[in-house]
């Protein structure tokens, strides 16, 4: 029964264009400034200099919530308001009506005020945040040692819920568009799940095919997924990278 009103309530997020989602926190503290992720600038001396994010009065992950477990200490568990709120909004629902009594493990965010932080490349601006693959309450590959996907990757677990997250969306420069800009995953999982939309005829539905858009083949992510977030249009020291292309990926 939870499974047949959760994509009933999906179906009906799916025909609705949000100017806001109401999930997300455009406006609210917690705002990213600058990149997500280190920029190498050349001048025009010819010399290089870099570029780092940051984050102003950035918002804390609770320790725990209402479908959630916080995995990283407080230091590096800040973000911009917009990712923890989509991320404590939609661990909520994903548990209420897909996975009752689990807790989403959510790993690594960024510092208080943002900057580089090491061994991350970005994690930057409060704009990424380490999320553990659905199910897993460890922190441990989901390959096999001959590098294939292993039993502890549900494929169908991890698609619910990115189905949620790619339908929360905000309004952009006149166009309504994912608050999601990227979810990065091994390549491994990305080849696999290209086979497995196409097995189950879903590759070409306009949601799921945002999905495999939005899934971006990343070396050292078999652990977790990688989600980065787009800037919010009220944080105006924001960088927005350029947008993805319009394919799958898929071969």
């Amino acid at each position: 029964m939870k499974r047949v009103i959760a994509a009933i309530l999906i179906i009906s997020f799916s025909s609705t264009t949000f100017a806001d989602s109401p999930w997300l926190d455009l406006t609210g503290p917690g705002h990213a400034v600058g990149p997500a992720q280190t920029r190498e600038i050349r001048n025009p001396d010819g010399t290089v200099s870099y570029q780092y994010g940051s984050l102003e009065n950035g918002v804390l992950l609770p320790a725990q919530g209402d479908g959630f477990i916080r995995v990283n200490s407080p230091d590096a568990s800040w973000g911009a308001g917009i990712m923890i709120s989509l991320l404590t909004n939609a661990s909520a629902f994903y548990v209420r009506y897909f996975s009752p009594d689990y807790k989403i493990h959510i790993g690594s965010i960024a510092q208080e005020h943002g900057g580089a932080y090491g061994p991350h490349k970005s994690h930057q601006n409060g704009l990424d945040g380490d999320v553990y693959y659905m199910g897993q309450t460890r922190y441990g590959s989901v390959l096999n040692p001959d590098g294939t996907v292993s039993e502890k990757f549900d494929p169908q677990k991890n698609w619910d819920f990115w189905r949620i997250l790619i339908l929360q969306e905000m309004e952009v420069g006149g166009r309504s568009l994912p608050a999601v800009y990227m979810i990065f995953v091994h390549p491994t999982i990305k080849a696999y799940l290209c086979g497995w939309a196409k097995d189950r005829g879903i590759i070409n539905n306009p949601i799921d095919k945002e999905i495999l858009r939005r899934l971006w083949p990343t070396a050292g992510h078999d652990t977790h997924f990688h989600l980065r977030l787009r800037c919010s249009p009220y944080y105006k020291d924001c960088l927005q990278q350029n947008e993805i292309p319009d394919v799958t990926g898929c071969p």
